[in-house]
């Protein structure tokens, strides 16, 4: 390709040596962004949010910010989800059979952290509705979103890490970005994001009560084994 045909062609990011998250920070830190993500560990995707994003510490000083995120559903619900019963109730009750009912890391204290930015609206969460995929999007069948998508006002990123910790700190992963206006791929993604975010179902409150659960206090002998054991 000739040094003019490089120049002319559209600004693309890729993981091809530094990680995901350098990719997404323009995104995630712009005031808008759009995020789907297949693999729904919601308390790892609220860490890398409060890490950041410092606005949405305090998110009553900032009204503008506004952070949505569409999950899918990881391979532990896969099965559960079968089931005739609301997916946000699924997901919900995998979270508090899973995940404990007290912080047991610093990555899910700062998850805890983000119940404000939730409360405030800043942070909106969605879980993909197989259902309403159906009748808003024709989509039959028993089919898994599985999309990795960025989407903000100065572009989008697509490729397959999910919105974790290890997706974008750690994970070998491809990823590429492309500039608003600067492909038509662009304009796609942006689309297609949120298509899946229309076809997603609300799941504020069920959020809001797994972290409740997290957020249970411990006792004084908790604590002594903690300090124990560490």
């Amino acid at each position: 390709m000739a040094e003019t045909d490089l120049a002319a062609a559209p600004k693309v990011g890729t993981n091809i040596d530094r990680p995901v998250i350098d990719l997404y920070r323009p995104h995630i830190t712009s005031g808008d962004c759009l995020l789907v993500t297949g693999y729904q560990d919601f308390l790892s995707s609220l860490a890398v949010l409060m890490k950041e994003v410092k606005e949405l510490k305090d998110p009553d000083k900032d009204p503008d910010i506004r952070i949505r995120i569409s999950f899918g559903i990881d391979m532990g619900n896969s099965r559960r989800l079968a089931k005739p019963r609301p997916v946000t109730e699924q997901m919900k009750l995998y979270w508090l059979e899973n995940s404990g009912l007290q912080v047991e890391d610093d990555d899910d204290l700062l998850a805890v952290l983000a119940k404000r930015a939730i409360q405030t609206r800043k942070i909106e969460l969605r879980v993909f509705d197989p259902v309403l995929a159906q009748s808003r999007l024709g989509i039959n069948g028993d089919r898994r979103m599985h999309s990795k998508i960025v989407s903000s006002p100065i572009g989008a990123v697509a490729g397959s890490a999910n919105f974790s910790r290890s997706g974008l700190y750690s994970n070998i992963e491809y990823a590429d970005g492309l500039d608003a206006g600067s492909h038509e791929l662009q304009l796609e993604r942006t689309r297609a994001a949120e298509q899946i975010w229309d076809v997603s179902t609300d799941w504020t409150a069920e959020a809001l009560e797994i972290l409740d659960k997290l957020i249970k206090p411990a006792t004084a002998e908790d604590a002594m084994a903690r300090m124990i054991a560490e």
